[in-house]
């Protein structure tokens, strides 16, 4: 109408016109709309408050409306609007070509240096080269050997103005600073700090603390590490029952207004991470991903779109993905079967630098005696049916099983008397760990990644007869390393996992009934004794290793011995006298842990031919069949057109 007041008709007409150029972008051109019908709405100085009260009651409605269709046709104009690959004109360049390992690449704020770790002179040890030189610098020959970076968090890094490099010597260690040349290195951070990350300006540093139990806190700090205070993390969405929250690799954004970081409930697996932010000085985190697949490496190299390493559904990969952090939209922009392990990018975010692998695994055995045995007498385990790798082995009385693939995810094979079959496809359900073998070997147990969850099912030995068992709980545990084991008289299956109560370690019966608590609390990767009278699990991992907890089957806790493993890397004799065991996530070797004695001894004496992960014992106990898995990794430099 004519007496409308042109304030609020403008406002009208904005909300309502069909051309999105036109329309209100946003909240804030509503707010600027909105404070110009003050100067003429009755109310301003010189009206009467009634008259005030009668205008907003007459329109208010029509303008909440308008606003409501304008903010309904922008998300239908905004949404469907695919993100850009980030990548897409980016120029590659392999840096390094070494036989081994090179891991966890990190680059400098002003994208000119590069670091990594690498086996290339035996042991892991920081390089360093000026990219454009071809040199590289070998600049922890001194010192003693460091652990590999893993998959996990970031073990090395560049400081704030770039002079220096921090590294994690080792566990429970303080983080150490040394110059960008080389040379001795000093304390910079108290022992249980890692990944620190350093502001855009330069002056503040955030970093998490490791406990040994409960979560990991953040923390910001000046430049120097002085003056530390914590940035609470309250548990949006996370329940008061799950223990041991697991927060990594922060990252702050170009404005400093945001620090992202990847998250994740105890046990951490590949499940549960994704990428947060939260305000630096403090507030509700914010979830920004929803992938529920080991997320990992944020960087941003923009205002907008952060870059992160992580699983497909499938159970493939890692990949390279990038993320709008404003439509919190997501896109893989890696392409092939290399897969990408780490991310870095300069502060400008011109640069990035990855560390990018084609694993392969093979199937090995060595021989089960009284003497250490070394080289010689490890053998490659001979398959039917050649694959681009074949990995985690389990065994029964005639037939071997194991995972294999092509650069997908993987399937479950089985051969028995020379003839291997694939009795699961990965198109039926993502598997990344080995089944458990029922005692009389004619069911096997596995666990299927499906809607985000990892559950429970049960099958025929030739994949026939498949049922969910428990679906109320998701199963919990390091992957790849087997999550559950059965019973010595095949009734029932022992799994770590969390239902609605919170985690615990379950007895679940094979004929559906319902599932018993044994444990409350973080219990993951058990495995049951050949007499039924010990249960052997663990708990919380910490740096790739974890101790081993024990439990009687009805729940009384059995002292162990003070021994660190590797994540499910354990299984009993079939004597069930001894515990065969991996001692970290980077062992090369087996070790005898005897329950009798509770002394521990090596197996083996193996050289680096590939890393060790999941193993079983021969059900005659005569020998070890393991997987060999070499990364075959690379550093790559990544360089974006400019705008």
């Amino acid at each position: 109408p004519a007496s409308t007041p042109a304030p609020i008709r403008r406002l009208l007409l904005r909300c309502l016109t069909k051309d999105p150029k036109a329309r209100m972008r946003d909240i804030g051109d509503s707010r600027i709309e909105i404070d110009a019908i003050d100067e003429v709405l009755p109310g301003a100085p010189g009206h009467a408050p009634r008259d005030l009260f009668r205008t907003l009651t007459k329109w208010l409605p029509w303008v909440a409306m308008a606003a409501l269709a304008s903010w309904v046709g922008v998300r239908e104009v905004r949404l469907p609007v695919p993100p850009e690959n980030p990548l897409a004109n980016a120029t590659f360049t392999p840096l390094t070509n070494w036989q081994g390992a090179e891991e966890g690449a990190e680059i400098s704020p002003d994208g000119k240096f590069v670091a990594f770790l690498a086996d290339h002179e035996g042991e892991f040890d920081i390089w360093l080269t000026q990219l454009g030189s071809g040199s590289f610098s070998n600049l922890t020959r001194a010192v003693p050997p460091l652990a590999a970076s893993g998959s996990i968090v970031r073990k090395l890094g560049f400081s704030g103005d770039g002079s220096e490099i921090w590294f994690n010597p080792g566990d429970r260690k303080p983080l150490l600073l040394m110059p960008l040349t080389g040379g001795a290195s000093r304390v910079f951070l108290q022992p249980g700090a890692n990944t620190p990350a350093w502001s855009a300006d330069g002056n503040r540093l955030v970093f998490f603390q490791k406990p040994l139990d409960g979560d990991d806190p953040m923390f910001v700090a000046d430049r120097n590490g002085a003056n530390q205070s914590e940035i609470p993390l309250p548990r949006n969405g996370v329940s008061e029952a799950a223990t041991g929250l697991h927060n990594n690799n922060p990252v702050w954004s170009p404005d400093d207004r945001w620090v992202y970081f990847v998250s994740g409930v105890e046990p951490q697996n590949e499940m549960n991470v994704d990428v947060w932010r939260v305000r630096p000085a403090g507030g509700p985190p914010e979830r920004i991903t929803n992938q529920h697949a080991a997320v990992n490496y944020p960087v941003l190299i923009n205002p907008r779109t952060l870059l992160y390493v992580a699983r497909e559904e499938d159970g493939s990969g890692p990949w390279l993905w990038a993320l709008d952090v404003e439509r919190k939209s997501t896109q893989r922009v890696s392409s092939g079967v290399d897969q990408y392990m780490s991310v870095a990018a300069s502060r400008d975010g011109r640069r990035i630098v990855a560390t990018v692998a084609n694993p392969s695994s093979s199937l090995w055995r060595v021989p089960l005696i009284d003497r250490t045995v070394d080289d010689r007498d490890a053998q490659p385990y001979p398959l039917p049916v050649p694959t681009g790798r074949a990995l985690a082995p389990r065994l029964s009385q005639t037939s071997l099983f194991y995972l294999a693939a092509r650069g997908t995810g993987d399937g479950l094979w089985k051969v028995n008397a020379g003839q291997a079959d694939q009795i699961w496809r990965n198109v039926e359900g993502a598997l990344t760990e080995p089944p458990a073998v029922s005692p009389d070997g004619r069911l096997l147990a596995v666990v299927v990644r499906q809607g985000g969850k990892r559950l429970l099912w049960v099958m025929s030995e030739d994949g026939s007869n498949r049922h969910s068992l428990a679906s109320s709980i998701e199963v919990q545990g390091a992957a790849g390393e087997g999550a559950v084991d059965w019973s010595p008289d095949g009734s029932a299956i022992i799994a770590g996992g969390r239902d609605l109560k919170g985690p615990a370690l379950f007895k679940i019966p094979v004929d559906g009934s319902a599932p018993e608590r044994i444990v409350d609390g973080p219990a993951v990767n058990p495995v049951w004794s050949p007499d039924g009278s010990l249960i052997v699990y663990s708990g919380r991992s910490y740096v790739g290793q974890v101790q081993l907890l024990g439990t009687r089957p009805d729940g009384s806790a059995v002292e162990m011995p003070p021994v660190m493993v590797r994540p499910g890397g354990y299984r009993f004799l079939p004597s069930g006298t001894g515990l065969v065991y991996l001692p970290g996530i980077h062992a090369q070797d087996f070790w005898l842990l005897d329950l009798t004695t509770k002394k521990s001894r090596p197996l083996t004496h193996l050289s680096n031919q590939g890393a060790l992960r999941t193993f079983d014992i021969a059900p005659d106990g005569k020998h070890i069949v393991f997987d060999r898995s070499r990364q075959n990794s690379n550093v790559v430099l990544i360089e974006l057109s400019q705008p």
